[in-house]
């Protein structure tokens, strides 16, 4: 497959030249930077899980929705993500920058040769966006306090994709251009699947037969 190699702009290499900088003059940045590059990453699974329990706790599909809305769009992001970084070619800085002296990352090793766009940015966003689109879903149709804890939680969660990017920018592993493009588009396709068009398709084919499947094994775990 061809692929289009792609160059940073300039205000990216000078933004990553500056977050090298930073981290260099305060050590309490350059020692948080690897942690906080992944660290993010295990609050999604847990809030997602949490989330669904709790919707059947207390038999509240809106919040088991809400739970698939936010694992679907990620998901999704992340496969569209996949397949555009098939038709770019751009190594990850810390090859083309291998002088400088980089921090490892939790995954560090388990990193793949394209990095634009980034899949940390398209995760944390994705999932940060959808939670928002959900507690705002839920406040029109008044379960206020379930809204506002969704809400909230979004803009949480959107300060956690800010600081992760940030953090991988530091650590050498993206460019600005990778988070930012990942951010894009992980705000463009939750907004798209949330859509008035497109929603109901995404809970009448993808939402409600995994929430029918759930009641089923629940069934049949109850009866074996």
């Amino acid at each position: 497959m061809i692929k289009f190699r792609l160059m940073e702009p300039q205000w990216g290499y000078t933004l990553l030249q500056k977050s090298i900088a930073l981290s260099d003059t305060y050590p309490r940045i350059a020692h948080f930077a690897p942690l906080g590059a992944d660290i993010f990453t295990f609050i999604y699974p847990i809030f997602l899980v949490a989330l669904y329990l709790k919707g059947m706790i207390k038999k509240q599909k809106e919040l088991k929705e809400g739970a698939l809305f936010i694992f679907l769009s990620c998901f999704i992001s992340v496969l569209i993500n996949i397949f555009i970084q098939s038709f770019f070619l751009k190594h990850r800085p810390n090859i083309e920058l291998f002088n400088e002296n980089i921090g490892e990352t939790l995954f560090h090793g388990l990193l793949p040769d394209s990095s634009f766009p980034s899949d940390h940015a398209v995760v944390g966003m994705s999932i940060a966006i959808a939670t928002l689109l959900w507690g705002y879903k839920m406040k029109k149709q008044g379960w206020w306090k379930s809204a506002c804890v969704l809400v909230i939680f979004g803009y949480v969660l959107m300060l956690c994709a800010l600081v992760m990017g940030w953090c991988r920018i530091i650590t050498v592993v993206h460019r600005p251009s990778d988070i930012l493009g990942g951010f894009v588009l992980g705000i463009i396709i939750p907004l798209i699947l949330g859509s008035a068009f497109f929603f109901p398709y995404v809970r009448q084919w993808l939402i409600a037969p995994l929430i029918r499947l759930q009641e089923w094994i629940c069934k049949w775990f109850i009866k074996s």
